[in-house]
């Protein structure tokens, strides 16, 4: 009853579609099991089989080709009918144990408010107007999709502190979503959008998870405030006003493509181009993109002092930073830095490999974890809350490569070697 891999499924001798058949009948047979403690490992199983393989998964042809449908959904649904199983008997404890009070108590685990949340969810939820007393087990349809949509929004803006409380929130979310399926009939666009907002937080969750190992650097005296000034006077100083303009747009544009976005456009506008990340706002964020639309307005020195926040114009802030950074590097080392070293959170599942992996080689990667930028170098993560930091240990540990050296001995160092050429526009 393990789990199947995705590419044991398409890869079938008698085809792909056999292949589905073995699957449905493997899933259908560990989901009768009626030992929790079984039955626990065995969703937790596939839960990590579906993450893994999520991106085959999502793109395989549904069986009736008449009603759009992913595999990565039929697994989803089988997922939440076996966690219900788990949890039911937790549920009715805690219902019981708080009899006739009007609201939840803290030891109760399912029957938990966003109320008893940190303020990193506050300003989401109260944007969506969520009643933020309501037990998350009492989430509407509407509710859930609400909370689903402010997480997805959030998970770039949120410190790597806030991962747990994240955790328990999208379980509780879980939850609601598997007792929906046992109260009522689900129509399948519902169950769609459920299936891929839950799979986009949680494949984040998992990496996060996966790959988070803590280490630190000292920083030799002076480095921080070299690497400031390099990048905010030398190459933010020197930056025309329409090219702040075109970079910030960039950065815009990707901050704002939001994690299960642009599959639920798919799936609802087959036959709708899906480049452009306007239109989408307009589908699903209406208010985003009255804001994204605006982001222009910005000056250069807002989006300096925002570089450390952690909200959306924090993100947008790192983001343009980064851009600036690569594009100094492609126009005097001829490197492009942004494409190769810098991983951001969408990035990590299809880097997946690379960062499992014990040994990938002398090189190091800049890895978005929530909000947070850390240096992955041989399966280490080197943590820090500030990007200019992170920067310099990138730098640190880059000494040894020569196409970095000169720059290592100006930022880290001190040194400034006349032929450093420190203008890139």
């Amino acid at each position: 009853m393990e789990p199947l891999s995705a590419e044991s499924v398409l890869n079938h001798p008698m085809g792909w579609r056999y292949g589905y058949y073995e699957l449905h009948k493997r899933i259908c047979e560990w989901s009768k099991e009626e030992d929790v403690e079984t039955l626990k490992r065995l969703h937790d199983a596939w839960l990590e089989s579906l993450i893994v393989d999520y991106l085959t998964w999502s793109k395989v042809e549904p069986l009736n080709f008449e009603i759009r449908s992913s595999v990565s959904m039929n697994i989803f649904m089988e997922l939440c009918m076996s966690h219900y199983k788990i949890i039911k008997e937790q549920i009715e404890m805690e219902e019981k144990e708080i009899g006739g009070l009007f609201k939840p108590q803290p030891q109760n685990f399912f029957l938990q408010t966003m109320q008893n949340s940190t303020s990193n969810f506050a300003e989401g939820f109260h944007h969506h107007k969520l009643e933020w007393d309501l037990p998350i087990l009492k989430y509407t349809k509407q509710d859930l999709q609400f909370a689903l949509l402010m997480l997805t929004e959030k998970l770039d803006q949120l410190p790597f502190e806030a991962f747990n409380e994240t955790k328990k929130v999208l379980e509780l979310l879980y939850t609601r979503f598997s007792m929906m399926m046992q109260q009522e009939k689900l129509d399948r666009d519902f169950c769609t959008f459920c299936s891929i907002y839950f799979h986009a937080i949680q494949r984040r969750l998992f990496y996060t998870e996966t790959v988070h190992k803590t280490f630190y650097l000292d920083f030799p005296e002076g480095s921080l405030e070299r690497c400031k000034n390099w990048i905010e006077k030398e190459l933010c100083g020197t930056l025309p006003e329409e090219l702040f303009e075109e970079f910030y747009d960039k950065a815009c544009e990707r901050a704002y493509w939001f994690p299960g976005d642009l599959e639920w456009f798919k799936y609802k506008y087959p036959d709708e181009p899906s480049h452009l990340v306007a239109p989408i706002l307009d589908c699903f964020r209406m208010d985003l993109s009255k804001k994204y639309l605006s982001e222009h307005r910005i000056s250069l020195e807002t989006v300096l002092s925002a570089i450390d926040f952690n909200t959306h114009t924090g993100h947008c802030a790192r983001i343009f930073i980064m851009l600036i950074i690569d594009n100094y590097f492609k126009n005097v080392l001829h490197f492009k830095w942004f494409d190769i070293v810098t991983i951001d959170n969408e990035m990590v599942e299809k880097a997946d490999q690379m960062l499992l992996r014990e040994e990938i080689g002398d090189f190091r990667y800049i890895v978005q974890f929530f909000s947070r930028f850390c240096v992955y170098h041989k399966s280490s993560i080197y943590v820090t809350d500030k990007f200019y930091e992170t920067f310099v240990i990138w730098l640190i540990l880059s000494n040894k490569t020569k196409t970095f050296e000169k720059l290592y001995l100006k930022i880290i160092k001190g040194e400034i070697p006349d032929e450093l050429y420190s203008g890139s526009f």
